[in-house]
């Protein structure tokens, strides 16, 4: 079956999803709309591109971590203080937020990856 425009547009947003992180305490990871995505895509860019040492986990908390109604908590500028929070922590958010949306395993970590081989000179099929 094909969806006309109206159906498409009255397709839910953001779909949110609760991630316990220690006893009694939960966060939530919503799921990106195109536009968010499109923006942590560039920012994972321009952390590599900065050749400075980033958290691929920490910026993907920035862009899925929000309340249960889906308001993002974090904002990019808060990329330094989240790097420094227990790996465990933003381990679990990473795991919710890249299934919630359909990022494949370690994709996030690849973007820097990708960036420095294209960079440095090197084949991206080492």
């Amino acid at each position: 079956m094909s969806l006309t425009r109206d159906e498409f547009l009255s397709l839910p947003n953001n779909k949110v999803a609760q991630v316990p992180l220690l006893e009694n305490c939960v966060i939530y990871v919503r799921e990106m709309s195109g536009l968010d995505r499109e923006r942590f895509e560039l920012a994972c860019y321009k952390c590599s591109e900065s050749n400075e040492l980033y958290s691929g986990r920490a910026l993907l908390t920035i862009f899925c971590a929000c309340d249960e109604s889906g308001n993002l908590l974090f904002a990019e500028d808060d990329l330094d203080v989240i790097s420094r929070k227990p790996a465990a922590l933003l381990d679990a958010i990473y795991r919710a937020a890249i299934e919630l949306n359909a990022l494949g395993q370690d994709r996030v970590l690849a973007f820097a990856k990708n960036s420095e081989t294209a960079t440095d000179g090197d084949s991206p099929t080492d």
